[in-house]
C-alpha cells in the first residue's frame, strides 16, 4: 500500500470517527471539511477549558505541528485528562507521517497533490 492510500484510508478513519476533533482555528477546519471530515470545534474565540466542557468521553487532537500547535497540544491533553476525556493524538502522528504538513490547514492542498501523483502512475 502505498503512501496515498494508507492516506486514503486514515481519512476514512477520521471521517467514521465519531470522535470530536480539535483544531486551532476555522482555516484547520475547513481543510478538513473539504475532506468530508465533521464534528470539528476550534479553539478560537474561547480559552480551552471552555471547549473542553463541550466533549463527552473521547476527542481527537489536530494541532498544528509548530512550537504553538505543540504547546496547545500538551495543555489541550493535560485539561482533557483532568475532566476524564481520552485524548487521541494517533491521527495527527499519522497524518505528519504521512504528508509531512506542518499545519493542519494544509491537509486538503496536500491530499489533492498525492491524488494526482497517485493518478498518473
Amino acid at each position: 500500500m502505498n503512501k496515498f492510500e494508507k492516506l486514503q484510508r486514515l481519512l476514512t478513519e477520521l471521517k467514521e470517527e465519531k470522535a470530536v476533533k480539535i483544531v486551532e482555528g476555522n482555516k484547520d477546519k475547513k481543510a478538513l471539511e473539504r475532506l468530508g471530515i465533521k464534528n470539528i470545534i476550534t479553539l478560537q474565540g474561547k480559552p480551552v477549558q471552555d471547549k473542553i466542557k463541550e466533549l463527552k468521553h473521547k476527542a481527537i487532537i489536530l494541532t498544528d505541528y509548530d512550537r504553538k500547535g505543540r504547546e496547545l497540544e500538551k495543555r489541550l491533553k493535560e485539561a482533557l485528562i483532568s475532566q476524564g476525556i481520552i485524548p487521541n493524538l494517533e491521527y495527527k502522528k499519522e497524518l505528519k507521517k504521512l504528508t509531512g504538513i506542518t499545519q493542519i490547514e494544509e491537509l486538503f492542498q496536500k491530499y489533492e497533490k498525492m491524488k494526482e501523483e497517485a493518478q498518473r502512475c
